[in-house]
């Protein structure tokens, strides 16, 4: 079903964008005989374009994250690699208590069945032919019973030890909570709740042993206030960013690291706190915030003129950076004057859509020559006025 979701809404977004296209052409062949305000769509011809672009990049981008090709065949994939890596360590967090209670089980089967306790056989074949072998001895008994008491601490803890031996093999914290898995996915509200379903299918099918539970909210929006209190090192936060070195999602970026970061630090001890995953196309991530980060390439999009403005179409860039370099952007452009007594102040598009079409001139492209004319008598208007 989460397939299927994703199937539609990119079938929806090629139909939206089909409709528009066919609207904006017959804008176009009627705009001379009819006013600005009765247009049937204000998008270009050269706005669609962008559109399709943009579009047209999800089939490449995920032939990329999938490892497989619109034909079936295999793709040697570098961001396939790291996805599944990460899925590899997600997966380490589950199969903990599957193996500390098979080889907890084996461990006790064998010692008992066979009468091998770790200490006790290991004692025993140490003080053989010696004083201390023989039971009579007070100093002996005593002795044979602490080690048998060592056995006894290790069968209740042999599950635990088993533990810390995977997670130092996996590379994960130590001292974490012996408990069920808990993922939160920090998100927009739409893939978020997919990847909730998703993921919430899974666990009803996973193996008793490694059952875990997936909840998630908008990082933007109620994740603060509704999961906040989820901060145990029992809970992962799988957090997708926004790309911040775009002008128009460098804010939502930064909440969303604002979000993660107030979830992190709540607990001051490291092996008490979550741990977060980062994924998103921005290789920049906030030192000591991200336990691990998945970088996903932008090479097919096409770049944005924000981007071009900003210098952030290559590299890591805090979003942060981005904001301040944005407002400073627009605080060189727009003079701090009355704008009120320059020539053009009553010029909108709006109103220079209407001038276009007066003149029969296309809304997308004029000549020079025919730009030159339009522009002196904009001006000649002006004067009069």
């Amino acid at each position: 079903a989460t397939v299927s979701t994703l199937a539609m809404h990119h079938t929806l977004t090629w139909l939206l964008l089909r409709c528009a296209e066919k609207a904006a052409q017959i804008s176009m062949r009627s705009a001379p005989h009819k006013p600005s305000s009765a247009l049937l769509c204000k998008v270009g011809t050269a706005d669609i374009g962008d559109f399709q672009r943009i579009v047209g990049c999800l089939l490449p981008a995920a032939e990329q994250l999938c490892g497989t090709g619109r034909e079936g065949g295999r793709i040697d994939s570098q961001v396939r690699r790291r996805l599944m890596r990460e899925g590899g360590y997600l997966a380490s967090h589950l199969s903990e208590s599957w193996y500390s209670t098979v080889l907890m089980c084996v461990y006790v089967y064998v010692t008992v069945t066979f009468g091998v306790p770790l200490f006790s056989s290991t004692w025993s074949s140490l003080v053989r032919g010696s004083s201390l072998e023989d039971t009579g001895n007070t100093y002996a008994l005593l002795l044979e019973h602490a080690v048998a008491f060592l056995d006894a601490h290790f069968y209740v803890f042999v599950a635990v030890i088993v533990a810390l031996g995977h997670r130092c093999i996996s590379g994960r914290r130590l001292m974490t909570r012996f408990t069920a898995r808990t993922f939160v996915v920090v998100d927009s509200t739409t893939n978020y709740k997919l990847l909730r379903s998703f993921g919430s299918k899974l666990g009803a099918l996973a193996f008793p042993f490694t059952a875990f539970r997936v909840i998630g909210q908008n990082g933007e929006d109620h994740f603060v206030h509704e999961m906040t209190h989820l901060a145990t090192s029992d809970a992962i936060l799988l957090v997708g960013r926004p790309d911040g070195r775009l002008a128009t999602l460098a804010a939502s970026e930064r909440a969303v690291v604002m979000s993660t970061q107030q979830a992190r630090y709540i607990c001051s001890r490291p092996c008490r706190g979550v741990e977060a995953i980062s994924v998103g196309h921005n290789p920049w991530a906030k030192q000591g915030l991200f336990r691990r980060q998945v970088v996903l390439p932008s090479d097919h999009r096409p770049a944005f003129l924000s981007q071009k403005l900003l210098g952030t179409e290559d590299g890591p860039h805090a979003p942060g950076d981005v904001s301040q370099q944005l407002g400073e952007l627009v605080a060189s452009e727009v003079p701090k004057v009355d704008r009120s007594a320059e020539p053009f102040a009553w010029m909108t598009m709006d109103v220079l859509k209407e001038a276009l079409l007066k003149r029969s001139l296309s809304l997308d492209r004029i000549s020079v020559e025919d730009a030159e004319v339009f522009v002196t008598e904009l001006m000649q208007e002006s004067a009069s006025g």
